[in-house]
């Protein structure tokens, strides 16, 4: 998607938009974010986490998930975001195959995950975000063999770690 708008506010309330799939480097998803990205100190990183989830197994093990997802066509360098990434993803993974690190049990799977593959947004009779494409899913750091998926159900499998879930009930905006 090529749009060429600067800084866009909703004509009912006044807030800023943004763009969600395609964002702008100027834009955060949060207020927060917004404030620092555009007047916080130019010395001091900063970056978002797209998806931060987490399931309690049966055995008292946690599996935990961050997720940063990114369409294809958003690869481009943001080295200082991926840089802080993948400290978090190496903390994560310490505390994964630390013995000494007893707050927790984390199961193996407990990851810093990057996923790269299209989403859009369509309208068909109400707006919805779909997968355009497949999902590749790949570790941070330490990375093994990267696991594609191509449909929720897939994804929502690999989530929770297998095939015991139940889907949300949608929450459907007329177009």
């Amino acid at each position: 998607m090529n749009c060429t708008a600067s800084r866009l506010w909703c004509p009912g309330c006044g807030d800023e938009l943004i763009h969600r799939d395609h964002r702008k480097p100027w834009e955060s998803a949060s207020p927060w974010g917004q404030l620092l990205a555009r007047l916080g100190p130019h010395e001091y990183t900063g970056g978002d986490v797209d998806w931060a989830g987490e399931r309690r197994l049966r055995d008292g093990r946690l599996l935990l998930r961050l997720i940063e997802h990114k369409q294809p066509d958003m690869l481009r360098d943001k080295r200082p975001q991926n840089l802080l990434q993948q400290h978090i993803a190496m903390l994560l993974e310490h505390a994964r195959e630390c013995p000494a690190f007893t707050a927790m049990r984390l199961h193996p799977d407990s990851r810093f995950y990057q996923v790269v593959g299209p989403l859009h947004g369509i309208v068909n009779g109400r707006r919805e975000v779909v997968f355009a494409g497949p999902q590749i899913i790949t570790p941070m750091v330490m990375p093994v063999e990267s696991i594609v998926v191509e449909s929720m159900s897939e994804l929502n499998s690999w989530l929770v770690g297998g095939e015991h879930w139940t889907p949300r009930r949608p929450r459907w905006r007329a177009a």
